[in-house]
């Protein structure tokens, strides 16, 4: 039997603008390459900011949550739905249902998960079944070893990363069929 697959492509690309803000403690930070932070200011002053001058969407990845076995801290969190209108979500430390139960139910739109889901990737359909495919977000840190992208782990840092050696089109494919909703 033949298949015949339709596509409809928009003329119109909707743009969005997504600012990813890396947060180290209770500040936003900058750096390059995982290296060198330089705070940059206020999570919740710049969230107001980007939400007052038009972003879509915000994202905050904990960057310090994973390398340290901690998770998000939640004050800011509901902090930032207080102060925002717009669609945002949270990347750092989350492991469990539970975990991204408790950032969800404190204004969070969506969860961002790198490592918990590659330790586990039954969290993924965990996640998706109990809060909808929309608000998981599969974080990916790809670097290319010998011509292959791979996978790395605890945020692609050089002193806590360490690679999986996972083909990252293949997670990718195995997240999405997991439930993913998006992938960064």
């Amino acid at each position: 039997m033949n298949t015949t697959y339709r596509f409809w492509i928009s003329p119109m690309i909707t743009k969005r603008i997504i600012p990813c803000l890396d947060v180290k403690g209770d500040k936003v930070v900058k750096g390059v390459q995982f290296k060198n932070h330089q705070i940059v200011g206020s999570i919740i002053e710049l969230a107001e900011k980007y939400s007052n001058d038009g972003a879509d969407e915000l994202v905050f990845y904990d960057i310090s949550a994973s390398t340290e076995g901690s998770v998000i801290k939640k004050e800011w969190v509901s902090e930032i739905a207080r102060v925002i209108n717009i669609p945002f979500c949270v990347a750092g430390g989350i492991k469990t249902l539970d975990d991204a139960k408790q950032i969800l139910s404190l204004g969070a739109d969506k969860i961002s998960i790198n490592t918990p889901a590659l330790n586990n990737p039954k969290l993924i359909n965990e996640l998706s079944s109990e809060f909808g495919s929309q608000c998981v977000v599969i974080g990916m840190d790809v670097k290319y070893v010998d011509g292959q992208a791979i996978l790395f782990a605890r945020t692609g840092s050089e002193k806590t990363s360490y690679s999986t050696g996972i083909n990252a089109i293949d997670w990718l494919l195995q997240a999405q069929d997991l439930g993913a909703g998006e992938v960064v």
